[in-house]
């Protein structure tokens, strides 16, 4: 009987250790897929600056089309401005004045085979001492940004 126990016993661990490996590469595999297939969409080219607006409540800036929406994430990001222009704009406001779509519908769904035109990189993050956030104001107007990978 003890031999019947030890035995089911290694049965079981064996089990459980075939389960975690096979989920643990099915996951690897999956980031692998998203990794490669990720690295073919290019990263968004900022413009140098907003269609309009001085980023006040009463004269917010303008956000119209791709380039700009980046051009946001870059100033906010630090990527383009010094640290003190970067606390100037991650507490402005912003409108959009269009509806923005960076990939479409299709390719965003075809995404595993092939990687979409653009990839979008967030606002904000959070390395160690430097942590970077926005603050400030954004009104849609109605319109909406699609496409995000």
């Amino acid at each position: 009987m003890k031999k019947k126990i030890i035995i089911l016993g290694i049965i079981i661990v064996v089990i459980v250790v075939a389960v975690v490996l096979g989920f643990k590469n099915k996951q690897s595999l999956k980031n692998k897929i998203l990794n490669e297939v990720g690295n073919g969409a290019k990263p968004i080219e900022g413009s140098e600056g907003f269609a309009g607006g001085s980023g006040t409540q009463e004269d917010p800036y303008q956000i119209s089309n791709i380039n700009e929406l980046q051009h946001f994430a870059d100033v906010l990001n630090e990527s383009k401005t010094s640290k003190d222009d970067c606390e100037k704009y991650k507490k402005s406001f912003y409108v959009l004045t269009n509806d923005i779509e960076l990939n479409s519908e299709e390719a965003i769904k075809n995404a595993e085979n092939e990687a979409p035109t653009y990839r979008w990189d967030p606002i904000g993050s959070a390395k160690g001492i430097n942590t970077y956030y926005f603050s400030g104001v954004l009104d849609g107007q109605n319109h909406s940004i699609s496409g995000l990978y």
